[in-house]
């Protein structure tokens, strides 16, 4: 029996993103023991295995070698900073800092190359599905189980925290689609203003705060990478009411949440500019790299650059042997762990957190110069929206380093996919054309 490569990885790909955006609140659910989150690591090394097979093909391809290019520099920087900082726990340290980053990057490659066309069609239906199924779930720890607040995880986890950032990105990405297919004639208005209802009341239940400053982001976005037309004045009258709406229902369940709702308090919230995240001597969101040089680099410029080496800072709670001193003596105390870009700078330094951000800077850029193409304008601009929410999300959370994440990767990296096959189709039909011209 033959094994079809490009076949088996795709399909690894896929069961990769929904197991592991379910399998928390399944352990949750049936107390499964944790350790089966960890499954798909099994499937890691053959993914690295298959981008190294495919690396001529990777490179040369004009869709995927900027971003394998800047996902390599990235790389190289790691390695550099962590042969700068070595010690005995270096190499253990450095892998378990490999798969808590560039295995998103590794899947994202695998996905570039083994996706087709139909795939974008594909993997927007199963988040179209994953979005109703959490919306039941949430509303069933809601309604039935009395959960409120961080307890409601969805699909993600069941009465413990930690499952509010997966239900955030697939609220973004989920009304992020709708609002830009309405715009394009391609989602009706109920069902567009349905997902917004369902959204805002999963945000009141679950204290999704933030959730409010995205959704008013996402419509401001979207209107301006949208011509001007009815369309776009029934949006903003719709997620008008819709919020009024949202907070009218928090202000019955929640007063006290309610009367915090104002812009201050939500940029305050945000940034964490007060008392870090939950207390004074939290990194705070919009302070860390300030906090950072002055608690631990010292000002010191190799700091700066290279950080204390990719591993070196992070944590496990299954592995002992993946923790590292530095996480043990700090992390309980100033929690830097619980975003993306003190982490990134404690152990890459501001080279590798821009390294690592270029990669969102480059496939906003690159659905900007494909949007034109008006079959799929309106998943480019959707794309567009949901880089620009994730450079955010670096602040706000450490979502992007989490085993859920996976599907936020793939599904950003769909426009390659697209002007691949797109390419695929012109090249076609040029060809035809030519064989016409011949016959003629």
């Amino acid at each position: 029996m033959v094994i079809n490569i490009n076949k088996f990885i795709k399909n690894s790909v896929y069961f990769v993103c929904i197991y592991l955006m379910v399998i928390n609140v399944c352990c949750d659910f049936f107390k499964l023991p944790t350790i089966i989150r960890y499954i798909p690591d099994v499937l890691l090394p053959i993914f690295v295995l298959y981008v190294l097979y495919k690396i001529n093909e990777i490179k040369n391809n004009k869709y995927s070698k900027v971003f394998f290019n800047i996902s390599l520099l990235f790389l190289l920087h790691t390695i550099i900073g962590s042969i700068i900082n070595i010690n005995s726990k270096t190499l253990p340290h450095f892998i378990w800092g490999f798969r808590n980053i560039f295995r998103f990057l590794v899947i994202s490659l695998c996905a570039i190359n083994t996706f087709e066309k139909d795939d974008k069609e594909k993997f927007i239906k199963i988040i179209h599905r994953l979005f109703w199924i959490n919306a039941i779930v949430c509303f069933f720890q809601y309604f039935i189980l009395n959960y409120w607040g961080d307890a409601i995880g969805g699909i993600f986890r069941l009465g413990k925290t930690g499952g509010n950032a997966g239900v955030i990105y697939l609220l973004v990405i989920e009304n992020t689609v709708n609002i830009n297919s309405f715009l394009n004639k391609k989602c009706s208005f109920a069902k567009m203003f349905m997902s917004l209802v369902c959204s805002i009341f999963i945000t009141v239940i679950a204290e999704l705060k933030v959730m409010y400053l995205f959704i008013i982001a996402i419509v401001l976005i979207a209107l301006l990478l949208n011509k001007f037309s009815l369309k776009t004045v029934s949006i903003v009258i719709g997620t008008i009411l819709i919020m009024i709406l949202g907070y009218n229902v928090l202000e019955r369940l929640d007063p006290f949440t309610a009367n915090m709702l104002n812009i201050k308090y939500l940029m305050e919230y945000a940034s964490g500019e007060e008392y870090g995240y939950s207390s004074k001597d939290d990194i705070s969101r919009f302070r860390a790299f300030k906090q950072i040089d002055k608690y631990f680099f010292k000002e010191n410029l190799k700091y700066k650059i290279w950080g204390y080496g990719l591993g070196n800072c992070d944590e496990s709670s299954s592995f002992d042997i993946f923790n590292s001193n530095f996480s043990r003596m700090y992390n309980e105390k100033f929690h830097y762990t619980w975003f993306v870009h003190s982490m990134l700078y404690l152990e890459t330094g501001i080279v590798g957190y821009i390294l690592y951000i270029s990669i969102f800077i480059y496939i906003i850029i690159f659905c900007f110069k494909n949007k034109h193409k008006k079959e799929n304008f309106d998943f480019y601009n959707t794309v567009v929206i949901v880089g620009v929410l994730s450079i955010i999300m670096t602040f706000y959370n450490s979502m992007l380093r989490n085993d859920i994440s996976y599907f936020v990767y793939v599904f950003m990296i769909l426009p390659f996919v697209l002007s691949k096959n797109e390419k695929g189709s012109e090249e076609k039909n040029e060809n035809i054309s030519n064989v016409k011209k011949n016959n003629i």
